[in-house]
């Protein structure tokens, strides 16, 4: 078999295994000029919980925990959507096109 289709194989497989809602869609995927800050780009892409979530401090969400704000699920699932986002922007660019990813 060839590396390159093995290669393709294993990248469409890691890309199917991440929920179709927070897949970066060719729309909102920044060609590599436009992307001078994928950071603010992966916070434009969560909802507000999500990015006040991801955004705090161990303790703060600790707390919020503790007195049931939060719940664990809330916050896995949080981290795992702003992780896919990465994951995805730096699958696309190599990390000189996107420097701090």
């Amino acid at each position: 078999m060839d590396w390159k289709l093995i290669s393709r194989r294993k990248q469409e497989s890691i890309r199917d295994s991440i929920p179709p809602f927070w897949r970066i869609t060719a729309n909102t995927n920044p060609t590599p000029t436009a992307c001078p800050n994928v950071i603010q780009l992966i916070s434009q892409s969560l909802d507000s919980s999500e990015k006040d979530i991801t955004e705090s401090s161990t303790e703060q969400i600790l707390e919020a925990i503790v007195i049931g704000d939060l719940t664990s699920q809330e916050v896995v699932r949080a981290f795992c959507h702003r992780a896919s986002l990465a994951h995805q922007l730096v699958s696309t660019f190599p990390s000189d096109v996107c420097p701090g990813v």
